[in-house]
């Protein structure tokens, strides 16, 4: 029977459909954000177009990423492709970005990891090696599950631990679990990784967790001096 597809793919396909309604060319989803804010630059003043909405980078059948806000305020969505000669940056909380010839728009966010992981992805795009985010689910878990093994979490460990573990006989031998391989990842992978996993309660609680081990260990330590 094959597994369940993630929650993120699940929604990830539901995003997918609405895009393809609107704007037939689209063949994949590369990326979302919740909600961002489109203003323009004029000489030095930034002036705020009637757009807001969540954000969507999407790859289309003629090989150029678009990127789409979906508009809240009106009717007309904003669509920008993501060509090689665009020229963008971060300011503060919004990514500015512009092509030659042509105005300078920027993207305001008001959740700054949001900002990070599109200002990313955005690179990434472009540059031709960023995977749909049905396909970043299965790599984002198995990622996942080579860093939780690398801070020596277990993810089936209860987020509060009140009650001390038992110490374990010496006399009797415990059987040992079998030895899972690790997930290789490269920094970039890492990076992206986190910045996914960052907005995920679950990661939050398992390191929250974690920390709260050691906060105990080290407060039993310096109580048995």
């Amino acid at each position: 029977m094959p597994p369940k597809p993630s929650l993120t793919a699940l929604k990830a396909q539901s995003n997918l459909r609405v895009l393809q309604k609107l704007f037939p060319s689209i063949s994949t989803l590369l990326h979302s954000s919740t909600h961002v804010a489109v203003f323009t630059l004029s000489q030095t003043t930034w002036n705020k177009k009637d757009v807001e909405g969540s954000l969507f980078i999407c790859g289309c059948e003629d090989g150029s990423p678009m990127l789409v806000v979906l508009n809240r305020s009106s009717p007309v969505n904003y669509c920008y492709r993501l060509d090689e000669g665009l020229q963008y940056r971060i300011i503060e909380k919004m990514i500015v970005f512009r092509k030659e010839g042509e105005e300078v728009d920027g993207l305001y966010f008001h959740d700054s990891s949001e900002m990070s992981s599109c200002f990313s992805v955005m690179g990434s795009v472009i540059r031709g090696d960023f995977k749909p985010v049905s396909e970043q689910a299965t790599v984002n878990e198995e990622a996942t599950a080579s860093l939780m093994m690398a801070l020596g979490i277990k993810k089936d460990e209860p987020t509060v631990q009140s009650v001390p573990e038992k110490k374990k006989s010496k006399n009797k031998s415990q059987p040992q679990p079998p030895q899972t391989q690790s997930v290789v990842i490269d920094k970039k992978s890492l990076q992206l990784t986190l910045l996914s996993l960052i907005q995920d309660e679950r990661f939050i609680d398992l390191i929250h967790a974690q920390y709260l081990k050691v906060v105990n260990a080290r407060g039993q330590q310096g109580g048995g001096k």
